[in-house]
């Protein structure tokens, strides 16, 4: 009888010394972790794996699909919207990053940056169009002051002479060519292989680049 009262008091004991009341389930970080930290989750969503959602000391971490809500402790979507940005499939319980690739930016910056490419490409229109245009400007008025001339001098010209006004012409319209491209459209081209190499512009849909450069 009294072994057996000794033997209860110091089960007692030992459950108040390790923090754990009698009848109580012991929980550790571990244990919590594999229970998929559901309390977590946005709502809607009913499998994430950690390395998406964590919550050690019951406390929500959240990273690339999701940000962290401190106030409510739970995890959201990131803004601007998950089709944006980021998009988890709960299928694949993978995060798909919908972000524009910055290397391809840049390349395109690099290569067709007077049509604007690098802009469209990422969803800046508005900016791509204002490069095409430009580009497209500079054809148009190096034609009119440089050919129109040259045709009207060709129309009072002997046959013999024509071609030389021809290739006169030509030369012209190369020189105005280099001149206006070396001045205007080079400018921009510099700006954008600095701005799209340093990732300082959002994509269209106020996501940012994906860093891969």
């Amino acid at each position: 009888m009294h072994s057996s009262l000794l033997l209860a008091i110091s089960f007692f004991s030992l459950s108040l010394v390790a923090g754990t009341p009698l009848g109580s389930e012991s929980i550790d970080i571990q244990t919590r972790q594999s229970r998929n930290c559901s309390f977590c989750f946005p709502p809607g969503v009913t499998t994430v794996p950690t390395s998406l959602i964590d919550c050690p000391n019951d406390r929500c971490a959240c990273t690339e699909c999701f940000s962290v809500n401190t106030t409510a402790n739970v995890c959201e979507y990131t803004v601007p919207s998950p089709s944006d940005c980021y998009y988890y499939n709960e299928a694949t319980l993978q995060c798909i990053d919908n972000r524009k690739s910055q290397v391809t930016a840049f390349a395109l910056s690099l290569t067709l940056s007077g049509f604007g490419v690098a802009n469209f490409y990422i969803g800046q229109n508005g900016l791509g169009a204002g490069q095409l245009v430009l580009f497209l400007s500079i054809f148009v008025i190096v034609y009119i002051i440089a050919c129109t001339p040259c045709c009207a001098i060709c129309c009072f010209q002997a046959e013999n002479i024509k071609g030389s006004i021809v290739f006169i012409c030509f030369m012209l319209v190369m020189i105005l060519l280099i001149i206006a491209i070396s001045f205007g459209i080079t400018g921009w081209w510099i700006a954008d292989a600095v701005i799209f190499g340093t990732n300082k512009r959002d994509a269209g849909d106020g996501c940012p680049l994906k860093p891969d450069l």
